[in-house]
């Protein structure tokens, strides 16, 4: 009989003590989180759906020495190199030498499967020294738009002034830029000029900042980015 108290006694202690270890597992899980260890573990899940992207479609200008522009392969004189340094991430697209709007579409260049908030088309320079009429250029933004950038808003599509060239008069390319300007605004586009403190009084490049009086120098090509990295976001909200 009293063997049989005994062993009724411990397993009455080992069962209150499985119960107090049940509730004080519970109440711990329970708790709230101390202040800010939660923050810090939501701010890096967010953040890499809050940043913003941006596919850039270009010429030279955009293309500078890279190796390869659309797999993120830049040189040094390639302004969208020197988007992230500027709060943009810059997730691909196209540029080559001598390319126009309507080139990139006839030869299906867009970088179909890569998504941004934003899409850039940096033309003009070509079609102002092939002789492309304003208007021909400006339909071919409204097919890139449709066909490179269709799932952005109009708001998020960004067209870009057209930059100083040696080679051509100073009021031809502000005049072909104000038209630009309009024409985007007609269309709900982001009209940007990334060129400020890249041109001077004349529409001239300014000394040091061009290699050969049409493509930006290194420096110029962070001043570029710098300059239009925060329209780039302002239109990816």
């Amino acid at each position: 009989m009293k063997r049989f108290k005994l062993r009724y006694a411990v397993l009455c202690a080992a069962l209150a003590g499985t119960i107090v270890l049940g509730a004080l597992a519970f109440f711990r899980m329970s708790a709230p989180a101390p202040s800010g260890a939660g923050a810090s573990a939501g701010s890096l899940t967010a953040a890499p759906e809050a940043r913003t992207t941006a596919l850039v479609y270009g010429d030279s200008i955009s293309q500078g020495d890279s190796a390869a522009f659309s797999r993120q392969d830049l040189g040094n004189r390639a302004w969208p190199k020197y988007l992230s340094q500027n709060g943009v991430y810059f997730v691909g697209g196209y540029a080559q030498g001598g390319l126009t709007a309507g080139m990139l579409i006839d030869r299906n260049l867009c970088q179909e499967g890569t998504r941004a908030s934003v899409v850039v088309a940096a033309f003009g320079t070509n079609s102002l020294l092939l002789g492309e009429s304003f208007e021909t250029n400006l339909k071919n933004l409204e097919r890139l738009k449709a066909e490179c950038g269709g799932t952005v808003p109009p708001s998020a599509f960004l067209v870009t002034a057209v930059g100083p060239m040696d080679r051509l008069p100073p009021a031809r390319i502000a005049d072909w830029n104000t038209r630009l300007a309009a024409a985007a605004a007609e269309r709900g586009w982001t009209y940007v000029d990334p060129f400020q403190g890249l041109r001077t009084s004349e529409n001239t490049w300014p000394a040091g900042l061009s290699i050969d009086g049409l493509h930006p120098a290194e420096a110029a090509a962070e001043i570029y980015a710098a300059n239009i990295a925060p329209n780039i976001i302002a239109a990816g909200r």
